[in-house]
């Protein structure tokens, strides 16, 4: 119709231009010849004019209707209404244009409806680039773009389909390309995201919730945004056929159990929440239990439990003493008693049992007699009286076994001492010598 509409106009102008030269003309020759103005017949000429009737460019075939855009119908240049409308509008104070291919209501930039089934558009392409469908978004307004922000949705390709009164407002499946970042020249990171709506659910009216994220470091998350490595998963894995490969190669179609051939591990409970065991029957469960000062563990449970007894002199064969130190202090060989050296301190109250070995002099001589007399002397507190409370002899010619093996009581914080004692006969042992003291807690 704007053809149609401009080629009257151009008619109208041309006769227009025609009659106001045919006038100037005729006026001119009325001048030249000195003709009274009388002899122009001017109606004559507006009237030859009204008479003339244009014929239109284009002709329309059919009823023009305001809106459609014209379709040429025949070679002759025939146009009537075709199936592309034309819908100028203003969105947001922006002059807007809308096309509608099949409707004279198109809600978007370009609508089409179709009842092909199934509606289709196809791209055909040549070359070496296959099809491309571009989506390009910018802040800002035309003409005056801005950066995209973080999070900015780029682009979607989403779903909406038709409930029992209408098309649903919003997606209820879509794919979204996201920018990551606040954009630059230099940084443009995305992300994207597919998202789907629950079975017999709007999802409260809005759009459709995400499922899948394939982060800006190429991450993949289902049922999650945040995936932390190349693929988490917000729930179980299932595999239906095939089972998992991992690094080495080796492929795992079920789970894994422990060797357990001997029974002595038993593993039980479901795939989804295994339980491990041990038969206590076959392994000794971790000992728990404890005894009282002054008596000894005799025994232990399948359950880890203890049976306590009592400590016999020198100790019971159910008795378990633990080595509390190894000492080798150095005492001085002569006449008379050496300083004392403290040996141990009692970190709890309770019986100890003090072994003494000797050795060989570590120098001087001790060849004579009155070495045998030499005897080593031990001293403790038992928190209420100090004092020599056992003294054991050992020859100081060359080793000898344990010479002194009955319990004695100390308090915590005491100390066990010891110190060299020379008697009998004779010359004293000169230089020093080494005796070792084997203190245990029973």
């Amino acid at each position: 119709m704007g053809q149609l509409g401009k080629g009257r106009d151009d008619m109208k102008k041309f006769l227009v231009v025609t009659l106001v030269v045919m006038m100037a003309v005729a006026s001119g020759f009325a001048e030249t010849a000195k003709t009274p103005a009388a002899f122009v017949n001017k109606a004559a000429v507006q009237k030859a004019a009204a008479a003339i009737k244009p014929t239109p460019l284009i002709a329309v075939a059919g009823t023009a209707t305001a809106g459609y855009l014209p379709m040429f119908t025949d070679a002759a240049g025939d146009v009537t209404n075709s199936k592309l409308f034309e819908l100028d509008t203003t969105v947001g104070g922006i002059p807007t244009t809308y096309y509608g291919i099949g409707t004279a209501t198109p809600a978007f930039n370009l609508d089409i409806v179709s009842a092909l089934d199934p509606a289709a558009i196809t791209v055909e392409g040549f070359g070496n680039v296959g099809v491309n469908f571009i989506g390009q978004r910018a802040e800002g307004v035309p003409g005056h773009p801005t950066s995209l922000l973080a999070n900015d949705n780029i682009m979607t390709m989403q779903g909406r389909g038709y409930g029992s009164t209408g098309y649903s407002s919003l997606s209820r499946a879509s794919m979204k390309f996201f920018a990551a970042e606040a954009w630059t020249d230099a940084a443009q990171g995305t992300y994207i995201t597919l998202a789907t709506t629950p079975t017999g659910s709007v999802n409260g009216g809005g759009a459709a919730p995400e499922r899948l994220r394939i982060t800006a470091a190429g991450l993949v998350g289902i049922g999650t945004s945040a995936p932390d490595q190349m693929l988490t998963v917000a729930g179980a894995v299932h595999s239906t056929a095939g089972g998992f490969i991992f690094p080495g190669g080796t492929t795992q179609l079920v789970a894994a159990g422990l060797p357990t051939s001997d029974g002595s591990i038993l593993v039980t409970g479901t795939l989804t929440a295994p339980a491990l065991a041990v038969n206590t029957a076959l392994i000794q469960a971790r000992v728990g239990g404890t005894c009282t000062a002054g008596s000894a563990m005799t025994g232990v449970t399948a359950t880890g439990g203890v049976t306590c007894g009592t400590i016999g002199a020198g100790g019971t064969a159910a008795n378990v003493p633990v080595v509390e130190t190894l000492v080798t202090p150095s005492l001085t060989g002569g006449s008379g008693l050496s300083a004392a050296s403290t040996i141990f301190t009692a970190d709890t109250t309770g019986f100890y049992r003090v072994s003494v070995y000797m050795n060989s002099p570590a120098g001087g001589t001790c060849s004579s007699a009155p070495c045998t007399g030499e005897q080593i002397v031990l001293t403790w507190s038992d928190g209420i009286s100090n004092g020599a409370q056992a003294t054991t002899t050992c020859s100081l010619a060359g080793p000898c076994s344990s010479s002194f093996s009955a319990p004695i009581w100390v308090a915590t914080g005491q100390n066990i001492q010891a110190y060299s004692q020379t008697t009998g006969s004779g010359s004293a042992p000169s230089g020093t010598f080494n005796a070792y003291f084997l203190v245990e807690k029973l």
